[in-house]
């Protein structure tokens, strides 16, 4: 820029003509080579989303404070999973299959080795054994519809849930019928309610009628 004075007055003449676009838009030769464009760049990108498409790291969820583990209600219990639908059949019943239901770690399988250490409920085809067998502390059934955690470990203790050996005895006596609600204290000590909202029979090739079950299941450990 060329200083000029003119009647005591000092003109400054730019020698450059500014553009009619500012800093930002699609024209760039304002902002060549100037940081404070840049800083427009940056400050326009925040709290939007990055060139690549993903959210800012100010949008990520961030996990709850403290260690994440669950807490005791005041009943003295914690929840450790709650209505999770738990479907037990004999996926391959003219072979050597059996199935588990481990209430401890919420989930059902079928396999052709024995779980019985793990599971509570185990429908046997495999072996020496058939039938349905239960490995617990103690099992029983709930008069009441919606039992909650005291209530259900109390209902446990009924021990009417009991292991029937071979399947025409367990088909005759239909011990688990759809409506029930069963109570286990399993082996670690943990308190489980399965509703059950199907248990269905079925006839198979080898003349022997074997159950399907849905148990909607909750499970709770009790205060230490």
């Amino acid at each position: 820029m060329t200083p000029i004075r003119r009647s005591g007055v000092t003109v400054l003449v730019v020698s450059a003509v500014l553009a009619l676009t500012s800093c930002g838009t699609s024209t760039e030769m304002n902002c060549s080579g100037s940081s404070q464009c840049a800083g427009d760049r940056n400050d326009h990108r925040e709290g939007g989303a990055a060139d690549d498409g993903q959210a800012p790291a100010e949008a990520a969820t961030h996990a709850p404070q403290g260690d994440g583990s669950p807490k005791a209600d005041e009943s003295g219990f914690t929840t450790l999973y709650k209505d999770r639908n738990l479907k037990v059949g004999l996926a391959f019943p003219n072979n050597c299959y059996d199935t588990f239901v481990d209430f401890d770690k919420g989930r059902a399988w079928s396999a052709d080795d024995r779980g019985d250490d793990e599971a509570e409920i185990n429908l046997k085809s495999c072996y020496v054994e058939f039938g349905q067998y239960i490995n617990a502390r103690s099992a029983g059934f709930s008069d009441i519809q919606h039992p909650d955690a005291r209530q259900c470990m109390e209902a446990s203790q009924t021990g009417g849930l009991q292991t029937i050996e071979g399947w025409d005895a367990v088909y005759e006596q239909k011990p688990i019928k759809q409506g029930m609600t069963l109570c286990i204290e399993t082996e670690l000590g943990n308190i489980a309610r399965a509703e059950v909202t199907e248990a269905t029979w079925k006839l198979y090739d080898d003349g022997v009628h074997r159950p399907f079950y849905i148990f909607k299941t909750t499970a709770w450990k009790p205060e230490e």
